[in-house]
């Protein structure tokens, strides 16, 4: 698995809060299936959720570029902060493991 390469959903738009301290990503949602006339006309589901990142999730967001491999993105986490490729890996992965289960990032294997 760290062979694989992690692609941003082109459809998320990200941006970053007023003060540069937390990106957001708007990941789009799907429509429910029980939205059907006359409930739709009633009920607007939301057409995307956020997802608040700090600035290490931002550093992963980043490095989620397509052409970065997952061991490459835990070495560059490793490096930043200063903590083995281990003890990177698990953070790391973790942490990219929820970015991929909220629909933001998908895994190229």
């Amino acid at each position: 698995m760290l062979a694989s390469t992690l692609y941003r959903n082109l459809k998320v738009q990200a941006e970053w809060n007023d003060k540069r301290t937390q990106m957001i990503l708007k990941v789009p949602t799907k429509r429910p299936s029980y939205l059907v006339p006359p409930i739709s006309w009633v009920v607007k589901p939301p057409t995307h959720r956020s997802l608040y990142l700090d600035r290490i999730g931002a550093d992963l967001w980043e490095w989620c570029d397509g052409r970065t491999t997952v061991e490459q993105v835990v070495e560059k986490f490793a490096a930043k902060h200063n903590l083995t490729f281990h003890e990177s890996r698990v953070s790391a992965t973790t942490y990219l493991k929820e970015l991929v289960k909220r629909g933001a990032l998908a895994v190229a294997i």
